[in-house]
């Protein structure tokens, strides 16, 4: 798959805005957000992937019941996630 930078950051965005201490976000609810609408569901757990591999995000890929897909729970964006959002604004 193709990396997309928008998607990244886009997520990486989105994630600040919507995440509240305590209450996780799934990728379902990330990926039928209107902000992110323009990017399929596989592209933003692409995506999701990638800043979890990096240490931007602290969450856990679960594999979907029945659908072979990867699901995510993203938990906090960590520190490195936010010195990384204050580099591309």
């Amino acid at each position: 798959m193709k990396l997309d930078r928008d998607c990244v950051k886009d997520v990486l965005l989105f994630l600040e805005q919507n995440l509240q201490n305590g209450k996780p976000l799934h990728l379902n609810t990330i990926a039928t957000s209107d902000k992110l609408k323009k990017y399929d569901r596989d592209t933003i757990s692409n995506a999701l992937s990638l800043l979890l591999d990096a240490g931007y995000i602290k969450g856990k890929p679960a594999q979907s019941l029945g659908f072979g897909m990867l699901d995510f729970r993203v938990d906090a964006v960590t520190l490195s996630g936010y010195d990384y959002l204050e580099n591309i604004r």
